[in-house]
């Protein structure tokens, strides 16, 4: 019931027009009223303390993905508390739309990286395990590694692409609207964002804007039509880190005026390594929709070392390569894929101890 009012309330506040009505402020306050009242009652029947598990278990998560492992200097640019949030309101989504592709070996003519596709379909699983409805949106370039990233043996995600913003026309801009027209939430995981001239770098100021479709938009408009955006992403130049685009031009990121994105998102993880990021929002997924009796395997929200694994075999030998070393290898962001696993079994302890 709490979560439908909350639903309610979200759709009331989108509506200009009546928000500015005397009655519906009286409505609307009493709407918040009974809310407060619901959460109230809510925690005398012990569901306050599955929040604070709930909130604790977050935090945790957080702090792990934080750890600066990459050495980028990510740290100057970390928002506390985000995984909580985001969590919730995914699980209260019916429809996610989720936005990867960063093209950054692009002297290859597969320049996708092997960061970000496996993120994205732990998300998508923690969704589809909640019954939402979910898309994967990348670049036509990318697109061949990403596929290869959503159709495991035990799950297959819709996978759909856009061209370059040169080739962009009346039907992609048709094919933006219908995509906003249905979903309520937008997820970015290093996913290339736009600098403050409009062009795509690299984290060594390479220009990439040739092979980026502009999905930036889904972002900027959604976010006029009041639907919730979420951005996860390890070195500045991400769609999302606009939210904390002058903390990242005071810190130590290279180059960090010039490929630092201006796009801004409602919430954002910032991480050590965007999949792991991933893997913490899929897990705070699944505990969200536990306090509310969804799901109750929140150990299948993310991938086990085995399916991770190949994960990522199959994206390599699509053509995907490490972002830093650039070379075709299970490796993501230079680090052996042994560090993602050792990341995942510690988010699952916390999983163990606090929910």
């Amino acid at each position: 019931m709490l979560r439908l009012l909350i639903q309610f309330l979200s759709l009331s506040l989108s509506c200009a027009k009546l928000r500015s009505t005397s009655k519906f402020k009286s409505f609307f306050n009493l709407l918040s009223a009974m809310a407060t009242y619901s959460m109230d009652k809510m925690k005398t029947r012990g569901g306050g303390r599955e929040i604070d598990r709930y909130r604790r278990f977050c935090r945790k998560c957080e702090r792990r993905v934080q750890r600066d492992e990459g050495g980028r200097g990510i740290s100057d640019f970390v928002i506390n508390s985000e995984l909580e949030k985001i969590g919730k309101a995914v699980a209260q989504a019916k429809n996610v739309a989720i936005l990867t592709g960063f093209p950054c070996n692009i002297d290859h003519d597969i320049p996708q990286e092997t960061d970000g596709p496996p993120g994205a379909v732990a998300i998508a699983r923690a969704c589809q395990a909640l019954g939402i409805q979910v898309s994967i949106y990348t670049d036509d370039v990318n697109y061949a590694v990403v596929q290869a990233a959503a159709k495991g043996e035990n799950y297959s995600i819709d996978v759909q692409s856009f061209p370059p913003a040169i080739k962009w026309g009346s039907i992609e801009e048709k094919r933006i609207r219908d995509i906003l027209a249905t979903v309520d939430h937008v997820i970015s995981i290093e996913r290339s964002g736009p600098g403050i001239d409009g062009r795509y770098y690299t984290m060594e100021a390479r220009d990439m804007t040739p092979l980026l479709a502009p999905l930036e938009r889904l972002v900027e408009e959604a976010r006029r039509e009041s639907i919730l955006t979420t951005g996860i992403g390890d070195g500045g130049n991400e769609i999302g880190m606009g939210k904390v685009r002058e903390q990242i031009i005071n810190s130590n990121v290279k180059f960090a005026e010039k490929i630092a994105c201006r796009i801004p998102t409602d919430f954002l993880l910032t991480c050590s390594v965007s999949n792991w990021g991933g893997y913490a929002v899929a897990l705070a997924i699944g505990a969200a929709g536990a306090i509310e009796g969804r799901n109750s395997n929140r150990m299948a929200m993310v991938p086990t070392p085995e399916e991770e694994i190949e994960l990522i075999k199959r994206m390599v030998q699509a053509g995907a390569r490490d972002g830093v070393s650039g070379l075709q290898e299970v490796s993501v962001d230079g680090m052996g894929v042994d560090k993602s696993l050792r990341v995942l079994d510690d988010l699952k302890s916390y999983l163990e101890t606090d929910t």
